[in-house]
């Protein structure tokens, strides 16, 4: 996954931490390509061909986001952009935090002298949250939601006026001038159904219009993790 995606995903603050918690493991690049050299261990228990794996059934202590941090941190916004959660609940055995997601990008094409230089200014602009709870060491859940709006290559956006659909997004709105809005959101629960089985289900929904909103295309999932 590139460091743009990375920026998205996971400037979201905070850590992951497995202590019995059954959400997923974010299926991101620089997460799994520590999880799946220690899959290759022989004594490893680690199916790593199923994602996204069960954070309680992963080492997630030399990854990325879950290993200790040694970083010192001078003034308590380093701390909180950094390292912690935005807000975060931690009563007993009640785990939840709340994370911004957002990615911001402006570019321009200085190397095109065709006719169509006046239209390679790019941006992007994105903006969301995601939120993750354990309730006790059997039930967890996890919801994200973010909405783009993005100037998009001429070839690409030729490409998604015809079809309506951003590649790995969804549906799509058309603005003024060539602007792209669209958006991204899903939601997930997970609990074990007996010892050495969990289930986990969830939901994607790939469209959204500012003006209606949400719209009820979507697709479902439903893993065993046995």
């Amino acid at each position: 996954m590139s460091t743009r995606a990375l920026i998205l995903l996971h400037l979201s603050w905070g850590t992951f931490v497995a202590r019995g918690q059954n959400n997923d493991v974010p299926l991101q690049r620089d997460i799994y390509r520590g999880l799946e050299q220690q899959a290759a261990h022989l004594d490893a228990k680690v199916h790593s061909g199923l994602k996204p794996l069960i954070e309680q059934r992963a080492d997630l202590s030399t990854t990325m986001g879950s290993a200790p941090d040694t970083t010192k941190y001078y003034w308590w916004y380093t701390e909180k952009l950094y390292r912690d959660h935005l807000i975060q609940v931690r009563k007993d055995d009640v785990r939840i935090s709340i994370d911004p997601l957002f990615q911001f990008e402006l570019g321009q094409d200085l190397g095109d002298a065709t006719a169509y230089q006046d239209t390679n200014r790019y941006y992007n602009n994105t903006r969301g949250f995601l939120i993750k709870g354990d309730l006790g060491e059997r039930f967890s859940f996890q919801t994200m939601f973010h909405e783009t709006q993005a100037l998009v290559p001429q070839y690409l956006f030729r490409e998604v006026f015809v079809s309506g659909v951003m590649p790995g997004q969804g549906r799509l709105k058309i603005q003024e001038r060539r602007e792209l809005d669209y958006g991204w959101s899903q939601a997930n629960i997970s609990f074990p159904l007996r010892a050495g089985s969990t289930s986990n289900s969830g939901m994607v929904s790939t469209s959204w219009d500012m003006a209606t909103g949400p719209c009820c295309s979507a697709t479902s999932r439903s893993m065993l993790h046995t």
